[in-house]
């Protein structure tokens, strides 16, 4: 062979090699060409079906170490997280290689992690909160990403279903929230899982509301104030404790009238005897105001300096026409806003936004990068509970040695009343004032499930309330009349 043939061959194999080794390696390309089933809005522990269709537009075929992540962060620097209930989600229906050019739709099952996203109306003590969850996934060869192409999704999680976007208590699903959330708890949905924001407010529902959220004082005397709310009503324990306080009133000496409706005028009247409100009367009770508080309440209207009385406090608002309504039916999503306003934003009780539920395989939900893991049944590592920060006052009470309680207990799947196991958590009550000094909107606090024997179990978490007595965060309801089914949280340890 001569040698400029030899030359010109040597060439025309390192060409081939060069263009089979571009071919070989080329960075892989993806592009998410549709997606379905992503809803807008959620409720905890609800699971969706969802689909993302994605073509390869590399130059080479995919196998079956490519799948989809759910992450968190950015492209740039993603991490990916067991947020929906599930790892990587492989290909379904598809025979791998996927040749360039080809596309194959992932199937799967989102699970909405126990957490409350929530956009604040009101100034909150956090510079940042979480309005949405983030719900994004990105392509992976193994631990390598391909970030060609992002599916970002944003989605809403709250308790009840009928106070999402579209849904008729939209509109005060922050106070509805604050009310559930509240430890003690306020409200309750029913046992369909709905909050009922339309439901009409009846004087015992009244009653029941205000008993919890004032945290007043029980008093269950032996024989029954009024004949129609004996002494084994389901509100008998509220409606004396609200007639022992002089909140409430019967109609006459034996009637108190349980399932009237209860008016706006009336529970502006209610609101202002619990919180003991300077009112503009005369010694006669007579109306000293003014001015007429609203154009439909004049300032001698029967309710007039209570309804005033809210309006300076900022419990009360009237409609955007400047009226009142004052004899309109109170409904479930407006005692809601009245109690949020009146017993919650004033103070700084503890709100549940996250939990309690367990998680596995993720590190401590303390951890900064958690942000609403899904729960995990089978196998997890540790039980948790979050709170909300701009909720938390940072002169709560602790024990002697400043410290905030809590016990973690766990029951027996099979006997809910038996205890098998409880471990006492103590949080320095210094870690809410460096949380409320931070920017996230959760505050945790966790307990690793290291030392709980094998078992099935039911998690409950009960914290120390000012009076010293615990109180617990998710209560299991034996009534039905207001009652979530309680969000019963079920675990096993291998």
């Amino acid at each position: 062979m001569s040698k400029m043939k030899y030359l010109w061959t040597a060439a025309l194999i390192a060409l081939c090699v060069t263009a089979v080794s571009t071919a070989a390696f080329a960075a892989p390309s993806w592009d998410a060409t549709a997606d379905s089933g992503f809803p807008e809005a959620m409720v905890w522990d609800q699971a969706v079906d969802v689909t993302i269709d994605a073509t390869n537009d590399g130059t080479t075929a995919w196998d079956t170490n490519y799948k989809l992540w759910s992450i968190q962060g950015t492209t740039t620097t993603p991490v990916p997280i067991d947020r929906w209930g599930l790892d990587a989600v492989p290909e379904a229906g598809i025979t791998p290689p996927v040749a360039a050019g080809e596309s194959i739709t992932f199937e799967f099952t989102i699970t909405a992690p126990p957490i409350t996203t929530l956009e604040y109306l009101e100034a909150a003590e956090v510079t940042s909160t979480y309005d949405t969850l983030e719900c994004d996934w990105l392509m992976y060869a193994g631990a390598t990403k391909i970030d060609t192409d992002i599916v970002e999704k944003d989605i809403i999680i709250s308790r009840f279903p009928d106070v999402n976007p579209g849904r008729l208590g939209e509109w005060a699903r922050h106070s509805i929230e604050m009310c559930a959330g509240r430890v003690p708890l306020v409200v309750q949905g029913y046992p369909d899982g709905s909050y009922g924001p339309q439901v009409t407010v009846s004087r015992d529902i009244m009653a029941v509301f205000i008993f919890r959220a004032a945290k007043i004082a029980a008093t269950t005397p032996a024989e029954a104030t009024f004949d129609d709310v004996p002494t084994d009503y389901w509100a008998y324990t509220a409606v004396e404790s609200l007639v022992a306080e002089g909140i409430v009133e019967g109609y006459n000496p034996t009637t108190y009238a349980p399932a009237n409706a209860v008016t706006r005028a009336q529970q502006a009247v209610f609101v202002a005897r619990t919180l003991d409100y300077t009112l503009a009367r005369d010694e006669d009770g007579n109306s000293t105001l003014t001015e007429d508080p609203f154009l439909d309440v004049p300032w001698d209207f029967w309710a007039g300096p209570e309804i005033q009385a809210g309006v300076d406090a900022g419990v009360i608002q009237g409609y955007p026409d400047d009226y009142y309504r004052p004899t309109v039916i109170l409904s479930r999503d407006q005692m809601a806003v009245f109690v949020d306003r009146a017993f919650i934003v004033p103070t700084g009780q503890p709100i549940v936004l996250a939990g309690p539920g367990v998680v596995g395989g993720m590190g401590d939900p303390a951890g900064t990068a958690w942000v609403g893991w899904t729960t995990t049944t089978d196998d997890p590592s540790y039980a948790y509970v979050a709170f909300d920060v701009a909720r938390l006052d940072t002169n709560v009470d602790g024990d002697e040695n400043g410290q905030w309680e809590f016990t973690f207990e766990f029951r027996d799947q099979d006997v809910p009343t038996s205890t098998l196991d409880s471990i006492a958590k103590n949080v320095p009550v210094g870690d809410i004032t460096t949380a409320k000094a931070g920017t996230d909107v959760y505050f945790i606090v966790s307990q690793s499930l290291a030392t709980v024997a094998s078992g099935d179990y039911i998690l409950t978490v009960l914290v120390e309330d000012e009076t010293g007595a615990l109180s617990e965060v998710n209560p299991i309801e034996d009534d039905t009349l207001e009652n979530q089914d309680g969000r019963v949280v079920t675990f096993s340890l291998p």
